[in-house]
C-alpha cells in the first residue's frame, strides 16, 4: 500500500535539484538541471560553507537559487550565514521564507530562534508557518510553547494546527522541564479526536510527549478519543498516554487493544503501554498488567510477542506468574528471535529456574540466541561460568566472542585470571569493530595499561571512512588509560578526515592534558568523491527497489528530497551489496533495520554519505538512513513501522515502502534479504 507524504514536504520541488514552491507545483526538468542548483548541491555535498559562490547564491536575485542555498546552509549546519537566514525570514518571496524557516530549525541558536518567534506572528504563508513551527520544535526552548500554543486555535485550516501540535511534542521530548498548561492539554485532546488524520496524529504525539505525571490528563476524555479514533497513527500515541495514566480503566483498554487490534503495530504499542504502567504506584494493577502481557506472549506476531517478553523482563522478579507461560513459549516457538528475547526475561524473573535453558542455549545454532545465553551467564557468574566465558572469548564466531568479553568486563577484577586476560589480548588484532570495542571495554574496566601499545599499533589498519569506529575505539582506550607519551596517536586522530574521529581525539587530548582542543573539530568530515551527476541522480530516482526477503517482497520508491542518499542506495543495490544481508535490528512498533554485512550494527559499505534532512516526516512506511552522528550514514537503512515523528529533522528520509508493509510487520532479527534489485 502506498504510504502518504504530508503536505509540509514542500522540499519535494527543491531538494537542491528543483525550486522551493507551492506543493501543488512541480519543478521542470530544466529547473532541476540548472547549473546553479547543481553547484549548490555540490557545495552542500562537500560541506563547503565558505565557498564564495554560496554567498552569491544567497544574495542573488533568483528566489529558486536563494532557497536552495538556504537549505544547503541548514543541512551543512554552520552559523556563518545565520544573519542571512534571519534576513531571509522576511523575504518578499514565500519560497525563500519557507527555506529560511527550514534552515533556521537546523541551525538553532538564540538569535535565529528569536527571529523565528518574531516572524511567526507576521507570517501569512501557511507552509512557511509550518516551517517556523518546526524550527521552534526542533531548536526552541521551553519558552517557545507560548508562541506555539495559540496556533492550536489557528483558523487557516488543519495544516498550521498540526504543525504547532507536532512542534509542542518535539519540545516535550527535548525539555523535561516543559510545563504544558491544562488549557493547552485540553486543546490537544480535542485535536487528537479530529477527523483530519494529520492533525489527530500530531496532537496525540504532543500529548504522549508532554512531560509530567499521567494525572495531568483527563482519563475519561482520553479514553473516549482513543476508542473513537478512526486512524492508526493517533491511536499509537494515545496508547502511550493510557499507559502513563495507569488506572484500572486504562489497563483494561490497553489489554483489550493488545488482544484485539488488527494491526500488529498497534498490538505491540498496547503491550508497551501495559509495560509502562507504574505498578509500584498502583500495586492492585499488577495482576491485570501481567495477565495482558502474558496473553501477548502467545500472539501470532513475533514482534508483538517480543514486545511482551521485553516488558516482562523489565518487571523481573515481580512477575513470577509469567515464568511458566514464557518458558512454554520458549520451548514451543520456532522463532530464534523470540527465543533470544524470552531468555533474558526468564533469567530476570527466576534465574535459577531459567538455568537449564541458558546452558542449552550457549551452544544453540542461532548466533543471537548464543549471544543472549552468554550474557545471561554473567547473572550467575560461578567459577564454571567464568571459565566458560573465558573460553568463549576465543570463539571463532566474533559476535559470541564479543558478548563473552563484554560480560567478563562487568565482573570484579579479582574474578579475571591471567589466562582470561591473555585470551582477551589475543583478540586485539581481529578485524571486527564490535570485538575491538569489547576488548577496549575490558582493558578500560580492569586498567590493563599494557594493552595500550598493541591497541595503538593497530590504529593505522583501520583506514576507510566506514572503519572510523575502529579508530574511535583505539582513541577511547587512549582517553581512559593514555599518558602524554601517547599523544602522537591522538594527534593523528586530530588530523583525521572524519569528524567523529577528531571528536574522539579531542576528548582523549583533553583527558590527558586538560587542554580543550575542540576548536580543531571540523564542521564536517572531508569528502573527496565527486558528487553524482544529474544523469546519475535522475536514473536512480526513476528506479523502484525490490527487496526479496525470506518473509516476502518489499518495494521502495525513492524520494527526490534526498537525491544523493537515494542515488547511493540504488548504486549499492545494483552492485549486489544487500544480497544475503540480514535485518540485524527489529524494534517492535518502531523500526526494522538492515544493511550491515556483519550483523553487529557497527559496519556498512566503503563510503559515508551526507545527511539530507528535509520536511519529509517519519511515518509508517518511510525509509531512512541510520547514522551514528551527523553525516555518518552509509549502507544501513531502517523502515519505520509506526508513526515516529520524534525522528523528524534528525534522520534522512529517502524512500517510501509502496508494497510489502505486511512483510515489514513480519520481519524478525536475522531474516535475510535474499536479493535486492532496481528496475
Amino acid at each position: 500500500m502506498l504510504q502518504r507524504t504530508r503536505f509540509v514536504s514542500w522540499l519535494t520541488a527543491l531538494a537542491l535539484v528543483g525550486c522551493a514552491r507551492a506543493p501543488e507545483e512541480a519543478s521542470t526538468d530544466a529547473e532541476r538541471r540548472s547549473p546553479g542548483l547543481s553547484r549548490i548541491r555540490e557545495i552542500e555535498d562537500h560541506r563547503l560553507i565558505h565557498d564564495p559562490e554560496l554567498g552569491q547564491f544567497l544574495a542573488g536575485r533568483s528566489p529558486t537559487l536563494a532557497a536552495a542555498a538556504l537549505v544547503a546552509v541548514g543541512r551543512i549546519g554552520d552559523t556563518t550565514y545565520a544573519d542571512r537566514v534571519i534576513a531571509a525570514l522576511g523575504s518578499p518571496q514565500s519560497e525563500v521564507r519557507r527555506a529560511a524557516g527550514f534552515a533556521a530549525g537546523l541551525l538553532g541558536g538564540d538569535a535565529v530562534i528569536a527571529a523565528v518567534v518574531a516572524r511567526l506572528g507576521a507570517e501569512r504563508d501557511v507552509t512557511a508557518v509550518t516551517e517556523l513551527c518546526m524550527a521552534l520544535g526542533h531548536s526552541g526552548g521551553v519558552d517557545a510553547l507560548s508562541s506555539l500554543a495559540p496556533l492550536l486555535e489557528d483558523r487557516r485550516g488543519h495544516t498550521v494546527r498540526a504543525a504547532a501540535a507536532q512542534a509542542i511534542g518535539l519540545l516535550g521530548r527535548a525539555h523535561a522541564d516543559l510545563v504544558v498548561d491544562a488549557a493547552t492539554l485540553g486543546r490537544l485532546v480535542e485535536l487528537a479526536g479530529s477527523h483530519d488524520e494529520r492533525t489527530a496524529e500530531s496532537a496525540a504525539f504532543a500529548l504522549a510527549s508532554a512531560p509530567g505525571a499521567g494525572s495531568q490528563f483527563s482519563q475519561a476524555r482520553i479514553l473516549e478519543v482513543f476508542r473513537a479514533a478512526p486512524h492508526a497513527a493517533p491511536r499509537e500515541h494515545l496508547i502511550k498516554v493510557l499507559g502513563r495514566i495507569g488506572s484500572r480503566a486504562t489497563v483494561e483498554a490497553l489489554a483489550t487493544a493488545a488482544a484485539r487490534e488488527r494491526m500488529p503495530t498497534l498490538r505491540a504499542k498496547a503491550v508497551a503501554g501495559l509495560g509502562a504502567v507504574d505498578v509500584a504506584r498502583a500495586p492492585e494493577l499488577l495482576g491485570p498488567v501481567l495477565a495482558g502481557l502474558i496473553a501477548a506472549t502467545r500472539d501470532p506476531s513475533s514482534q508483538v510477542a517480543v514486545a511482551a517478553a521485553r516488558a516482562l523482563a523489565a518487571k523481573g522478579t515481580g512477575a513470577p506468574s509469567a515464568f511458566a507461560p514464557l518458558a512454554a513459549r520458549f520451548d514451543a516457538t520456532a522463532s530464534s528471535w523470540l527465543r533470544t528475547e524470552i531468555l533474558p526475561a526468564l533469567v530476570a524473573i527466576d534465574a535459577g529456574a531459567a538455568r537449564s535453558r541458558v546452558d542449552a542455549s550457549v551452544t544453540a545454532a542461532a548466533v543471537a540466541l548464543r549471544e543472549a545465553a552468554v550474557v545471561a551467564l554473567g547473572s550467575y557468574a560461578t567459577d564454571a561460568d567464568v571459565a566458560t566465558l573465558s573460553r568463549l572469548a576465543s570463539n571463532p564466531n566474533l559476535r559470541v566472542a564479543a558478548a563473552a568479553i563484554n560480560t567478563l568486563s562487568a565482573l570484579p577484577a579479582e574474578r579475571i585470571s591471567a589466562a582470561t586476560k591473555e585470551a582477551v589480548r589475543a583478540r586485539i588484532a581481529t578485524r571486527d569493530v564490535s570485538l575491538l570495542f569489547a576488548v577496549v571495554t575490558a582493558a578500560a574496566s580492569f586498567g590493563w595499561t599494557d594493552f595500550l601499545p598493541q591497541v595503538i599499533a593497530i590504529y593505522p589498519t583501520w583506514t576507510t571512512p566506514t572503519e572510523m569506529d575502529g579508530r574511535i575505539a583505539v582513541l577511547s582506550l587512549v582517553q581512559e588509560l593514555g599518558t602524554r607519551a601517547d599523544l602522537a596517536i591522538v594527534e593523528q586522530g586530530l588530523n583525521d578526515a572524519e569528524k567523529s574521529v577528531v571528536e574522539a581525539a579531542a576528548a582523549a587530548f583533553q583527558a590527558i592534558t586538560g587542554i580543550d582542543v575542540t576548536d580543531r573539530v571540523p564542521l564536517a568530515s572531508r569528502v573527496t568523491a565527486d558528487t553524482p551527476s544529474e544523469r546519475e541522480i535522475d536514473r536512480a530516482l526513476a528506479r523502484t527497489v525490490r527487496l526479496r526477503t525470506v518473509r516476502g517482497v518489499i518495494e521502495l520508491r525513492m524520494h527526490r528530497e534526498a537525491a544523493l542518499t537515494a542515488t547511493s542506495f540504488v548504486h549499492l543495490v545494483e552492485d549486489g551489496f544487500y544480497d544475503g544481508i540480514e535485518f540485524h535490528r527489529v524494534e517492535p512498533a518502531f523500526v526494522i533495520q538492515g544493511g550491515d554485512p556483519t550483523g553487529t550494527g557497527f559496519s556498512g559499505s566503503d563510503a559515508l554519505i551526507r545527511e539530507e534532512i528535509s520536511s519529509l516526516e517519519h511515518h509508517r512506511g518511510t525509509v531512512g538512513i541510520a547514522t551514528a552522528g551527523k553525516d555518518t550514514g552509509s549502507s544501513q537503512f531502517f523502515v519505520n513501522s509506526a508513526s515516529d515523528l520524534h525522528l523528524d529533522r534528525r534522520f534522512t528520509v529517502f524512500a517510501d515502502v509502496i508494497e510489502g508493509m505486511d512483510v515489514v510487520d513480519r520481519i524478525e532479527v536475522g531474516d535475510e534479504i535474499l536479493s535486492a534489485s532496481a528496475f
